[in-house]
């Protein structure tokens, strides 16, 4: 059964990235509906009981956590995630080659808040009006970067270059929203870029699946793993 709850990635509709596909997102969109002293430093980062130890909440404000987690019910939480195949996928790519590999990332949110609409962006086309028309109707925005299973290194600078810009226009939607953007990281530590200070949330995992990403979702919503 379908949850009712979960608004899916429009992978087919946005990785091509070519006119046509621009108007008609464009369309949809338009049909659709404190800084660095409030952050727990790495070492005190608040434990998540049963989270396995290659999962790690890293930057968190505990006031800006809570205030995501009481959203009310009609708030509509923005899931931004990286057009790639993570590193270290468990199935063979051949055999599920159309489903988006973060899909269960989403789900595993909805589980916890009522409204989440996960929105893909394609590293090398980067931060586009159409990704700043989802966060002008949101509430709070999710963004991933994952280690990817070839080309590492440049894509994860490309995605970072991605959530810096979500950040920035989450910001110029509202003062001082960078509390409601919480970035995931997803990789080895060799690859992972450097987080900017501007980043109040920041959850680091050393592999991304199915299952880590229920402990993450588990880890944002501060429930019980």
């Amino acid at each position: 059964m379908r949850d009712p709850h979960y608004t899916e990635a429009w992978v087919d509709a946005l990785a091509p990235y070519n006119p046509m596909v621009d108007l008609c997102i464009r369309l949809r969109i338009q049909r659709a509906l404190l800084h660095l002293s409030n952050l727990t430093r790495r070492a005190d980062a608040p434990a998540v009981a049963g989270m396995p130890s290659t999962c790690k909440i890293t930057r968190a404000s505990a006031a800006n956590l809570d205030a995501l987690r009481t959203l009310p019910r009609a708030a509509s939480i923005l899931l931004f995630t990286p057009v790639i195949i993570p590193a270290g996928r468990d199935e063979p790519v051949e055999e599920r080659r159309n489903e988006d590999p973060f899909e269960p990332f989403g789900r595993a949110l909805s589980r916890h808040h009522k409204r989440i609409r996960h929105v893909p962006y394609v590293t090398k086309v980067g931060f586009t009006d159409i990704h700043e028309g989802f966060i002008s109707q949101a509430d709070a925005v999710i963004t991933v970067v994952c280690e990817p299973d070839r080309g590492k290194n440049e894509s994860m600078s490309d995605q970072m270059d991605f959530a810096e810009q979500a950040l920035d226009a989450l910001e110029g939607k509202e003062a001082n929203a960078s509390n409601a953007l919480v970035l995931v990281q997803c990789g080895e530590d060799e690859f992972r870029p450097p987080v900017d200070a501007s980043f109040m949330n920041v959850i680091e995992s050393t592999t991304y699946n199915p299952e880590i990403a229920k402990y993450i979702a588990k880890a944002i919503f501060k429930a019980k793993v």
